[in-house]
């Protein structure tokens, strides 16, 4: 008998072995990946585990953190902390979230089983990498620069101005945007990255003046093959321009007439600037949004296309000569700068709103974009096309992308009746 029972209990052992093998491995590596740094917050000696400790972090009263889940963010665990008192502020991967949370309200939210992490969000998190490169332009920390700095959603504007102010700060423009305030300001690296340490501040960046940008594109992209072989000329789509200007508003140029839906003037694209609200008309005074809307669906009347009988390989025909065009004209004075991109992003919801599902930006700023939002400028809504590449825009223009794609997520949405 005694055998027996030493028997089943050397079976039941060999059974539950690889459960208790399997309980003490370790578990998998996850990173908290941002544009300033790539981590592992439970391996990472550099970061801290502790979240009562203030090394490295910002005023004692900051109430914004990063939270990692132990795998896939599913929603049942983000409502779950949701009703523990977190806001989600937005995603960050590996299975993160930017979240903001009293600190009364932390220790319940680090108990739920799926939480693998939480961690201040720190000063060091908040600025772009290409602030302190010394491979730049920004190198000398003494020199006034120009940056955009973006507030949390919710933060006072003027509580934030008085901050700047009194750290030497010059504030060109202000506006709350769907993303937070923003603040396109001057001052030096050295100023930019001790306002970091103010727990109201989500992310500061140089800002760059976009540039018009010239590219060759029909023969390139193999598109005449397109036109033979497919039949493709793009009938039936809305493609929406945002450049220095369109031809010469009341007398259009051939190859757009009768497939213009509607242009906007700088005056209609940043009334904050009072250059641009000066700016009544879409004439191009550069050429160079001319250029961009012919090489997008110019149909080559100029240059001896047909279009009645489909004929465009012979002319200067665009890659869809038959869309139509909604224009958003951003440049006052002819220079090649683009001034009035405002901070709401009109350029992209405005052409949205007239249908456009394909936007072209032919412009940008010189460095990448903020890894920091990875959603920033993706919507299955609308294909945002820009200079060398999609991330280029955001160099200049991220606080103005984001809300404008939001706005674009909220009205599909609600055509579509999903809550």
């Amino acid at each position: 008998m005694k055998r027996l029972s030493l028997l089943i209990a050397l079976i039941a052992c060999s059974l539950l072995l690889p459960l208790l093998v399997q309980a003490r491995a370790p578990a998998e590596q996850q990173f908290i990946r941002l544009q300033t740094a790539t981590f592992d917050p439970l391996v990472d000696s550099n970061v801290s585990r502790n979240l009562t400790s203030t090394a490295q972090t910002d005023r004692s009263e900051n109430p914004y953190y990063i939270l990692q889940f132990d795998g896939t963010a599913e929603s049942i665990s983000i409502e779950q902390i949701e009703r523990l008192g977190a806001k989600i502020l937005g995603y960050i991967p590996d299975n993160a979230l930017l979240i903001q949370v009293q600190p009364d309200d932390l220790a319940k939210i680090q108990s739920v089983p799926t939480v693998r992490w939480i961690g201040p969000y720190r000063a060091d998190y908040k600025v772009s990498p290409s602030l302190n490169s010394s491979n730049t332009r920004l190198a000398d920390t003494n020199t006034a620069i120009a940056a955009t700095i973006v507030a949390f959603p919710g933060e006072s504007i003027a509580d934030i101005q008085t901050d700047l102010q009194e750290a030497g700060v010059i504030i060109e423009q202000t506006t709350n945007t769907d993303l937070g305030p923003a603040f396109r300001v001057r001052a030096s690296p050295d100023v930019l990255n001790g306002i970091a340490h103010n727990p109201a501040i989500r992310w500061i960046e140089p800002y760059f003046e976009p540039q018009l940008a010239n590219a060759e594109g029909r023969k390139i992209m193999n598109v005449e093959s397109v036109w033979q072989n497919e039949g493709y000329f793009g009938e039936g789509q809305i493609v929406a321009v945002s450049d220095s200007g369109l031809s010469v508003e009341g007398n259009l140029n051939a190859d757009f007439e009768g497939r213009l839906k509607k242009a906007f003037p700088p005056s209609e694209m940043n009334l904050t600037s009072a250059e641009c609200r000066n700016k009544t008309t879409w004439t191009d005074l550069n050429g160079h949004g001319t250029h961009v809307a012919g090489s997008v669906l110019g149909n080559g009347r100029n240059s001896g296309s047909d279009p009645a009988s489909k004929q465009y390989t012979n002319s200067f025909a665009g890659t869809a000569p038959e869309s139509q065009l909604v224009f958003m004209a951003l440049n006052t004075d002819g220079s090649g700068g683009i001034q009035c991109v405002d901070e709401n992003a009109d350029f992209i919801a405005k052409g949205y709103q007239e249908g456009a599902r394909i936007s072209s930006n032919s412009w940008g700023g010189p460095t990448g974009g903020t890894a920091q939002q990875p959603g920033a400028i993706h919507s299955p809504q609308i294909s945002l096309i820009t200079t060398s590449g999609i991330t280029k825009i955001t160099s200049c223009c991220l606080p103005q992308v984001m809300p404008a794609l939001a706005r674009i997520q909220s009205e599909r949405l609600e055509q579509r009746k999903i809550y």
